[in-house]
């Protein structure tokens, strides 16, 4: 009898950058052997370590000796499926429960991690991408809270 290999699937995320657009990009290599092994640890509840959570996002294509600029982008549902694409996100996430948290400390030491090694422009789109997500939070939070109450 034949061993039929199994077609292998990949994580990919479907994500909002803050002008609302909406793509579905592909994890980097290098996260797709962790997360398969966090996969097969939590089979029922793998996809809540991403979702709701923010990522590095290029804003343009790759090319062969630059790497284009980056923005953060919003989590909005994670997936796995066979194949792959060339359109990736960068390796550098906050999980909801990380990004969420207040403290001013805290904001920086998070958002040094997502800054990685990029290039000062990039770095300081970040910082207003990342203020951006993080007042939308707070201010969907309040709008929410105040529709509950007049109800």
């Amino acid at each position: 009898m034949e061993s039929q290999e199994e077609t292998p699937l990949f994580v990919y995320v479907h994500v909002e950058r803050l002008d609302g657009e909406k793509e579905r990009l592909q994890l980097p290599k290098d996260l797709q052997e962790p997360m398969r092994l966090y996969i097969n640890e939590h089979p029922d509840n793998w996809k809540a370590l991403l979702k709701g959570g923010l990522i590095n996002v290029p804003t343009k294509p790759y090319r062969k000796k630059s790497e284009p600029p980056m923005t953060i982008a919003y989590i909005l549902n994670v997936y796995r499926r066979p194949g792959q694409q060339r359109k990736r996100t960068r390796g550098q996430f906050l999980t909801k429960e990380n990004w969420q948290q207040p403290g001013m400390a805290h904001f920086f030491e998070t958002l040094r991690f997502l800054q990685h090694d990029y290039k000062k422009a990039t770095q300081r789109r970040q910082i207003v991408d990342y203020l951006r997500w993080k007042w939308r939070k707070k201010w969907h939070k309040l709008n929410n809270n105040k529709k509950e109450t007049h109800q």
